[in-house]
């Protein structure tokens, strides 16, 4: 479904996506674009909202509730990126000072540490 935004959020899992991925995440994640495909789409549809129609707490798309879950799924995805980067920049230096002692122990020079 459009936001006036531009973005395109999924009304199964509500995850927010690009124009351009949202068909392939419908189709890959959920087994297709709607209700009659009867992919899991459908079944999770089914019951999440009867749950939440049965408690009286189902609010129509796009109202606060809403609101809240896409901010936090997006503060999520930034903090797991965040944190791939974090970890791809850690594993860089470390493959980096491996080659550099490497090199320090080949010259079998006696400056050289091979902790240094």
């Amino acid at each position: 479904m459009p936001c006036r935004c531009g973005a395109h959020w999924c009304w199964v899992c509500r995850g927010v996506f690009e124009m351009t991925t949202i068909y392939a995440h419908l189709r890959t994640a959920h087994g297709g674009l709607n209700l009659t495909e009867g992919g899991t789409a459908a079944t999770l549809w089914g019951r999440v909202t009867g749950a939440e129609r049965a408690q009286g707490t189902w609010q129509q798309p796009g109202g606060l509730e809403d609101q809240r879950r896409v901010r936090e799924a997006q503060e999520r995805r930034r903090n797991l990126e965040e944190r791939e980067r974090l970890a791809e920049a850690h594993r860089k230096r470390q493959r980096e000072l491996a080659e550099q002692a490497t090199r320090r122990q080949a010259q079998k020079d006696d400056r050289w540490c091979a902790i240094m």
